[in-house]
């Protein structure tokens, strides 16, 4: 659900970054193009190709007794990110998203909320047979205008899907770039991320938990 452009972070090679024509997102394609020619998503269809390709990371990864963090969404750093996101109306046959990026991960557009909804209860579905992956809410949340609510509402959406198909997967908050007190959180989540964490005073600041 998240793709950067080619110019972001002056990363060379970047492999979130991906030509229009390799980018492989949950969702179809759709038969209508945008104004440059690209052609749009549906966000009401899946495409499969991208749930094989997930299968076979997971279990590549489980074969080398490797963890995955799945994380499920990542906030819009800047415009051009948005600009180019399935989610956003000119991208999208749906006409979903038709918002600022800021308000992508808030639940105020309820199109939007639904089809995230939808994602993660898909991929809890998908992935119900590995053993080796942890999901992860979303990538520094504390950027782009996510909110906590929001947070808390996908994180009540893993639980109940997980509780469907009869699997417990841990779920993880990236809380913080440095350090950051965690008070009263979801009972759900297991796992507490932080960025650039040097030294590692979030250890003890949050002994707590």
């Amino acid at each position: 659900a998240y793709r950067e452009d080619s110019s972001a972070f002056n990363i060379t090679e970047n492999t979130l970054a991906p030509q229009d024509q390799d980018y492989l997102a949950p969702w179809a394609r759709a038969t209508e193009a945008t104004a440059d020619g690209a052609p749009k998503w549906d966000l009401t269809r899946w495409d499969e190709n991208y749930f094989s390709r997930l299968h076979e990371i997971a279990a590549e990864a489980s074969r080398h007794e490797i963890v995955l963090e799945l994380t499920l969404f990542c906030p819009m750093y800047n415009q051009e990110m948005w600009a180019i996101n399935p989610m956003n109306a000119r991208n999208n046959v749906n006409g979903f998203g038709n918002c600022d990026s800021l308000e992508v991960y808030t639940g105020k557009q309820a199109e939007l909320l639904e089809i995230q909804i939808q994602l993660a209860q898909k991929l809890v579905k998908e992935l119900v047979e590995f053993d080796n992956i942890y999901f992860e809410i979303c990538n520094e949340p504390y950027f782009g205008g996510v909110t906590y609510q929001w947070q808390r509402q996908i994180i009540d959406v893993l639980v109940a899907a997980q509780r469907e198909v009869g699997c417990r997967k841990l779920i993880s908050l990236n809380i913080a770039n440095g350090s950051q007190r965690v008070d009263n959180p979801h009972p759900a989540v297991s796992l507490f991320n932080f960025h650039y964490c040097h030294p590692p005073v979030v250890v003890a600041d949050n002994w707590h938990l």
